[in-house]
């Protein structure tokens, strides 16, 4: 009889564990969309390392209802330039909720009217309600030149040298000084880039 009463309780209290997990881990079922590109941005409104003005710019949305991925949904990329120049794209989710765009930055005579802070916004509306997310980034005409005065001189060096060793979670983290591969975290790579474009300026 103790023994039944023991196996009663231990089914009891097993069972109160497995309920208090699968509450806490439970995911509200709202539509959520994710805009990021090639080089970072992921979570909602988080800034994008730079762009050079020749890059390609791939913008991915991943889209979700209630924590899974949503295919076949139209997403709507608007792209907002410094000058007040509006690009659209319209893409469809693949089999893993994400929706991808390549982007060029214009040609143009004055190739300075890209240089500047572009924004991206992601829209798309799943079961009548919307999702959206926003993103920043700037483009340069070189990415070692960090604060954009179109000389890389001492001053850029001293920025990516403050940010060293910084992720996005750290207050020291600089969006601008993550110019190198692997991305999120600045490093001797991006310390190398600025140094090998010293004292090239803009002509």
């Amino acid at each position: 009889m103790l023994r039944r009463i023991i196996c009663w309780i231990i089914l009891v209290l097993l069972y109160a564990n497995i309920f208090a997990a699968v509450q806490a881990y439970q995911v509200s079922a709202e539509p959520n969309i994710d805009l990021f590109t090639q080089k970072g941005g992921r979570g909602q409104a988080v800034p994008c390392p730079p762009f050079a003005s020749e890059e390609e710019v791939i913008l991915c949305a991943n889209v979700t209802y209630g924590g899974w991925p949503e295919m076949n949904k139209d997403v709507v990329f608007q792209l907002f330039d410094p000058n007040g120049g509006i690009f659209i794209f319209v893409e469809r989710t693949n089999t893993f909720g994400i929706a991808t765009a390549k982007f060029a930055f214009p040609s143009s005579p004055d190739p300075t009217e890209t240089f500047g802070t572009w924004r991206v916004l992601a829209s798309v509306n799943i079961a009548g309600a919307p999702a959206v997310d926003t993103l920043l980034f700037d483009v340069r005409w070189i990415l070692a030149d960090i604060n954009n005065d179109l000389v890389v001189d001492l001053y850029d060096v001293v920025i990516v040298c403050s940010a060293y060793e910084a992720t996005p979670s750290n207050s020291t983290w600089n969006v601008q000084c993550d110019i190198a591969e692997p991305y999120g975290i600045i490093n001797i790579n991006d310390v190398v880039k600025v140094t090998a474009n010293y004292e090239l300026e803009w002509d």
